[in-house]
């Protein structure tokens, strides 16, 4: 599985996205810092497939709000602090 993670300043603010593969579908999480909170934009693509061959290509979007950034949380729910807890302090507190 590759991952490739990003984070990008704007006038506007400051978003971080993580993106993966994962067999023939490309998921991405990207999180926006706005005024009391975060804007989660959740994202996968691909075809659906099956014997190998592409049926039906998928591209699904999902957002929603938060108060807390989930780029930042481990599996266990955690606060990490490596990267984005790092950039967090730096740049948004």
């Amino acid at each position: 599985m590759s991952e490739s993670i990003r984070m990008e300043k704007s006038d506007t603010g400051i978003s971080f996205s993580k993106s993966w593969k994962e067999g023939n579908f490309d998921y991405t999480t990207r999180v926006e810092k706005v005024d009391g909170g975060y804007i989660i934009s959740e994202e996968k693509y691909g075809y659906e497939s099956t014997d190998d061959k592409k049926e039906k290509y998928i591209s699904e979007c999902k957002k929603r709000v938060s108060t807390t950034n989930p780029l930042d949380e481990n599996s266990d729910g955690k606060i990490d602090d490596g990267l984005f807890g790092f950039v967090n302090k730096a740049f948004l507190d």
